[in-house]
């Protein structure tokens, strides 16, 4: 195939299935030189369309065609190579043939403009067209098709954005721009066009001080109550580059508001939503979270198509970014067709990434389940390519599972990072828990090559994100044993934020939080900080979120405790750690309802809840009956409540019986098939040994439950086993789930479903196993399950005997608040074992007219339980 002019059913094969290219010529196209420069690449077949015009072809449309992809099906799309959110664009540009180069198609552009051949329709795909090219021309192994991340990719570095720069204020571009001015002056430019328009400048960087972008941008303002979904998308990511954006993304909240208010679940796209929202993420508000929760849930109650896993787990990303406890309720029922469905990159948002498997245990069933999918399907495809390939693979595909990667083919990916996708991965990588020290000194080492290249960083938006990576990986690196370069450390200087000089009243809150931890590194380092900078902390500590106060204040109490500072350091800390509970308390007595920062912060850093010290969370805890019975919003309070109990009755168990009556209301009542509120409770009450007053209601609905639990395939072996060890250590145990947790096929899946996870998620469930089993061997003898046993693996000992005494210290507290007897005091026993291993904190002999006897009492220890309870 040499030329032709059949123009309606030519297929060529090109290597991505979302790229666009623009092809430059008179009248006709050199096929076969398109042909020679995609040979060897990946086959997907796309058809070469002309640009129409009255079903004739002018000169122009023969010049300007597109290649388009060819309609494929959902399961066709997730191959290696399409699924992957990141083109090869470098692949796109050959410096020996213009007619892929930008400035070819400007000059052909320019010719055609001048000499009338050009048509007012053609403006959308033309530009479209070269806005490809002009990114393709960067040269980025990866380039994102996604525009907030895209953005920030350019942003990263200083040669691309004078690149963009290069071709935007091109005298051939500017005679472009007055093209499109004249058509808008004359009302030629559909509105849905000028959206798409206003999209593609502001991708190049076109600043807002244009007259063109200027007029695109209040077209589409004036009118925005007429665009749809899709376009307000596109008007939505523009908003993020301007300095009003705050007063456009109000007035595009208010058509999306009016949409999802009027329209039903069916006539929404749900995926454009989630676009707008999470582009609108800083003016949303509650109301717009629920609205959006109850558009999932009714979407999913029409059939199992009715949304996606993508969609759900945008949804999911983008409520638990505000903290909404929203999607906790989700039943079995209408997420069982989902759970077997293939799940696409492409469709899911880039910063779900953030959202680490390590805490995927702590997400709301089953959008953990969903996770862990993602993550085993991007292991497997990482499994399977091999070192040749690993060029093409995408950061986003790497980024799910960098902690499993083998170490061949992860170094040759760092090897091969650009300066903005290795800060990328070094941040995703210490977040999911980076120790290996040959893979560090292989970050550490690619890091000198490439921080020459962003000189100029600090003066975009990004510094303080650069700088948070930066001073984090510094630490690592001292924290292994690697000496860092004088080079680098004056790198982080020049993009660091850790001068507490430089706080203002409108620096990012990200950015203050920075602030915070390098001081408390600082501290925990056994050095002083300055009188200023502590002063600046006290001054700026009321701009933290509630989340963010009990998150550092534990910081400085667990290294008060478990370290040994000195004294001038532990009176900064205390300083710190006095101001920061004094806010957090006043922040808790104003709220009405549960804060949304609190829901935000315990579902996105569980990990800090492996700690010994309990800090604000007892003060948390103690605050929550107010919030579930006299708060305005009881169904989200009651679901808040739920998730802060389920992470805390380990760390902190308080008896408060009214809050339990309710919340064990509301789950039966309001969500009885719900998965997530089931655990949750039960983790409750078992942490405090409660059983509910109406325990015949309780046991019939939890028999329910647990009988159509059996029936789903789809669910977690896990989550059973955690469900029946919460039933045992309240005394409860439902014979069938028992026989079945105790088969050979269940261990081997539960096996099977643990391979791969961080190593205390293992042992957590290990655990709970072991303690299952001796449970249930003491009680249900009949049931003959195996006896299991824990491995002689040395444990943790974080626990020094300070803080056993600390410990007991609070479990006195909180019995003395509920039995008011002075003598507890000597029922207070050294921490030991129950016949089924489980631990004891704290044991109290009542006699038969319940009065506290004291256990120095003989007469006690040899009394039989008939007449003594424990």
């Amino acid at each position: 195939m040499t030329r032709s002019r059949n123009y309606s059913e030519l297929y060529l094969v090109f290597m991505k299935r979302q790229a666009v290219i623009a092809c430059a010529g008179l009248f006709e196209v050199n096929l076969q030189r398109i042909a020679n420069h995609l040979h060897g690449s990946p086959s997907y077949y796309f058809r070469v369309q002309p640009l129409p015009l009255n079903d004739k072809l002018t000169a122009a449309d023969r010049g300007l065609l597109m290649l388009l992809p060819e309609p494929q099906s959902r399961h066709e799309c997730t191959s290696s190579s399409s699924q992957s959110n990141f083109t090869n664009m470098s692949n796109l540009h050959s410096s020996g043939n213009s007619c892929y180069t930008p400035e070819a198609v400007l000059e052909f552009l320019h010719h055609q403009i001048q000499q009338n051949g050009f048509a007012n329709h053609q403006i959308i795909n033309v530009a479209l067209q070269i806005k490809n090219l002009i990114f393709a021309s960067l040269a980025f192994t990866h380039l994102s098709e996604n525009f907030q991340f895209r953005k920030r990719q350019v942003e990263f570095t200083t040669l691309a954005l004078q690149g963009i720069k290069r071709f935007t204020t091109d005298s051939r571009w500017e005679h472009f721009m007055s093209f499109i001015k004249s058509a808008l002056e004359n009302d030629r430019l559909p509105l849905k066009d000028q959206a798409t328009l206003l999209n593609s400048l502001a991708s190049l960087f076109v600043s807002d001080e244009t007259e063109v972008f200027n007029i695109l941008l209040d077209n589409c303002v004036a009118d925005i109550n007429l665009l749809t979904l899709k376009e307000l998308s596109l008007v939505s990511d523009v908003c993020c580059l301007l300095e009003r954006h705050f007063v456009m993304k109000g007035n595009i909240l208010a058509a999306v508001h009016s949409k999802m208010k009027y329209s039903t679940a069916a006539e929404i796209n749900l995926s454009d939503l989630c676009s707008i929202l999470i582009n609108l993420q800083s003016v949303i508000g509650e109301e717009t979270l629920e609205l959006l929760a109850n558009l999932v849930k009714t979407r999913m109650g029409l059939g199992p198509s009715g949304v996606t896993p993508e969609i759900l787990l945008m949804t999911y990303q983008l409520l638990t970014s505000h903290g909404g406890p929203y999607l906790q309720d989700l039943d079995i029922q209408s997420v069982k067709g989902m759970m077997c469905g293939e799940i696409s990159l492409n469709d899911l948002p880039v910063n779900f990434m953030d959202l680490h498997s390590a805490h995927s245990s702590s997400y709301p069933w089953p959008v953990s389940n969903l996770f862990n999918k993602v993550v085993e399907s991007c292991q497997a495809e990482m499994s399977c390519s091999d070192l040749t390939s690993l060029k093409s693979t995408s950061f986003m595909t790497l980024s799910y599972c960098l902690g499993s990667v083998p170490a061949e083919k992860l170094h040759l990916m760092i090897a091969e990072a650009d300066i903005f996708l290795l800060f990328q991965m070094i941040g995703h990588h210490m977040s999911a828990g980076l120790t290996n020290r040959d893979t560090i000194l292989a970050y550490y080492g690619r890091l000198l090559e490439v921080l020459p290249g962003c000189t100029e960083m600090s003066e975009n938006n990004q510094c303080h994100k650069v700088a948070q990576v930066l001073h984090d990986f510094l630490t690592l690196l001292s924290r292994v044993g690697i000496q860092p370069d004088d080079s680098l450390r004056e790198h982080v200087e020049a993009v660091a934020v850790f001068d507490l000089g430089k706080i203002t009243v409108d620096m990012p809150v990200t950015a203050l939080e920075t602030l915070f931890q390098s001081s408390i590194d600082t501290l925990r380092s056994n050095s002083l900080l300055s009188f200023p900078d502590l002063s600046a902390l006290t001054y700026a500590a009321p701009r933290l979120d509630t989340g963010s106060m009990l998150r550092f204040y534990n910081s400085l109490e667990e290294i008060f405790e478990l370290s040994q500072p000195s004294v001038q350091a532990k009176n900064q800390m205390q300083k710190l750690k006095a101001r920061l509970q004094e806010l957090f308390l006043e922040r808790l007595a104003r709220a009405v309802d549960l804060p949304t920062s609190l829901i935000k912060f315990t579902t996105h850093h569980p990990q800090v809840l492996d700690t010994s010290q309990p800090g604000l969370f007892e003060d948390l805890v103690m605050h929550l009956p107010r919030f579930v019975l006299a708060g305005d919003r009881h169904t989200r309070n009651c679901l808040g409540a739920l998730t802060v109990l389920s992470l805390t009755s380990q760390l902190c168990p308080l008896y408060q019986e009214e809050l339990l009556e309710e919340l064990t209301r509301f789950v039966i009542t309001d969500c009885p098939n719900s998965p997530t509120p089931a655990l949750q409770l039960l983790q409750a009450l078992a942490s405090v040994s409660y059983l509910p007053e109406d325990f015949d209601g309780f046991i019939t609905w939890l028999w329910s439950f647990m009988s159509r639990l059996l029936t789903e395939e789809a669910v977690p072996k896990d989550f059973q086993v955690q469900m029946a060890f919460q039933m045992s250590v309240l005394g409860l145990f439902h014979e069938e789930l028992l026989a079945s947790i105790f088969s050979l096929p269940f261990l081997s899946k539960l096996h099977a479903e643990l391979r791969g996870k961080p190593d205390l998620v293992v042992k957590q469930a290990y655990q709970r196993l072991v303690l299952l089993s001796r449970s249930v061997g003491i009680e249900c003898p009949h049931l003959s399950v195996p006896y299991l046993d824990q491995s002689n693996e040395s444990s943790s000992s974080r626990k020094v005997a300070k803080i056993d005494f600390l410990h007991q210290q609070k479990m006195q507290a909180s019995l003395r608040r509920i039995c008011a007897d002075d003598r507890l005091l000597s029922c207070l026993v050294a921490p030991s074992e129950s016949p089924y291993r489980h631990t004891i904190d704290a044991e109290l002999i009542l006699n038969p007219s319940n009065t506290c006897m004291p256990m120095s009492d003989a007469n006690v220890r040899n009394n039989s339980e008939a007449a003594f309870q424990r």
